[in-house]
């Protein structure tokens, strides 16, 4: 028989769609064995089997005595290399979380003297581009990004939606993008970044700010990111 085709395994995807849609929330323990039994209307063995499937998948963890917990969610690892670049959407895949974005600002700006010296150029104007990037449905990164106008010339909110590193790439006709310099750093979370993120006021962010140029040592973007460092986790080496 055919694991997919077990009452077990059932139940777990049952209990597995409780815990993805927030009715068991991270942290949060369990209803006991007798409680999810009858939830479920099926015998001990069968609900432990389901239960011991999560448990080896990591989505909760079993403590001696009392009860079973729902873990944090696994974390995204992004190893940042010097000379290499991977954007948002492949790091997730790689992972197996599943990518998607949200716009919610696209505009032109008048660039401030710091942009200016960033870029090493005097544009009329910058796009600004900002986006929540999420894992499986929850806000993991808030991008702040800046692009100058002889390079931003194609872009639209579209096109930018699923990969903001492709439709550059493609629109500025660079061959490769490097990254230039990367900061990190942390800062506390305030009201925006806090709703946004859905993180409590004052909690503690990583701070990303990259530069990246083309092939022709052009800076062509700047940006900075806001890290929930319990969802995606950097690496630098």
């Amino acid at each position: 028989m055919k694991v997919k085709n077990t009452l077990y395994y059932q139940v777990m995807l049952e209990l597995r769609k409780k815990i993805d849609d927030g009715e068991y929330p991270a942290n949060s323990k369990l209803p006991t064995e007798k409680e999810l039994q009858k939830l479920f209307g099926v015998s001990r063995v069968t609900l432990r089997q389901a239960i011991n499937y999560l448990s080896d998948e990591g989505v909760i963890e079993k403590i001696q005595g009392n009860g079973s917990y729902v873990r944090n969610p696994p974390k995204v690892k992004k190893m940042l290399k010097f000379n290499t670049l991977e954007g948002f959407s492949t790091t997730a895949k790689k992972n197996g979380f599943f990518p998607s974005y949200k716009i919610i600002e696209f505009q032109d700006i008048i660039p401030s003297r710091r942009l200016q010296r960033i870029f090493e150029i005097k544009s009329a104007a910058h796009l600004n581009i900002k986006r929540i990037l999420f894992l499986d449905g929850q806000p993991a990164i808030v991008d702040d990004s800046y692009i100058p106008t002889p390079f931003s010339q194609g872009l639209t909110e579209e096109n930018v939606r699923d990969s903001l590193y492709g439709a550059l790439k493609e629109k500025s006709e660079a061959k490769q993008l490097f990254p230039k310099e990367t900061f990190v750093g942390a800062i506390e979370a305030d009201k925006e970044l806090s709703d946004l993120l859905e993180k409590p006021f004052g909690c503690a962010l990583l701070d990303v700010t990259n530069t990246l140029v083309n092939e022709k040592g052009e800076t062509i973007q700047y940006s900075e990111e806001y890290v929930d460092p319990e969802i995606y986790q950097i690496k630098i080496r």
